[in-house]
């Protein structure tokens, strides 16, 4: 009365040490040692949660980097993350850190962002986008105290 292995179907334990069949698409939290990667949950995402919906422009996107000198005092990523969004507002798309570099003989450090710039019911102009990068800058300098390096 053995179980056979079929290709369309893992194995999964009981706790009682009867084996049972179990259809590739399907995970127990019991038996997770035989799940499949793309269905083992908390690896990618929760599970059984469908993310929303987020409507997607057809217009381009603008993008600008920007790289300055940390402050010796301490730093923290969020309060430009922050800045950003408060100055550019809904214009902000995305904000990602694309590079960190120490210098070997003074051993500053510095960041160089990548701020993408999107409108969701236009094209944006790189005059619309370098006044709002513009006051980006200025105010990195001003309330954030780092040396800017554009």
């Amino acid at each position: 009365m053995g179980v056979k292995f079929n290709k369309q179907n893992y194995f999964k334990e009981k706790k009682k040490g009867r084996k049972q069949l179990q259809k590739p698409n399907s995970c127990d939290p019991d038996g997770m040692e035989n799940c499949p990667f793309w269905n083992y949950p908390g690896k990618f995402g929760k599970y059984g949660h469908r993310p929303h919906n987020v409507p997607f422009s057809k217009y381009p996107a603008v993008i600008n980097d920007i790289s300055f000198w940390l402050p010796s005092e301490n730093y923290t990523e969020n309060d430009f993350y922050d800045l950003v969004r408060t100055i550019g507002g809904d214009l902000v798309e995305k904000v990602d850190l694309i590079d960190k570099f120490e210098h070997p003989k003074t051993h500053k450090t510095s960041h160089c962002y990548r701020i993408t710039y999107r409108h969701m019911e236009r094209t944006l102009s790189q005059r619309e986008v370098g006044c709002v990068h513009q006051a980006v800058q200025e105010a990195v300098v001003r309330l954030l105290g780092v040396e800017g390096r554009f």
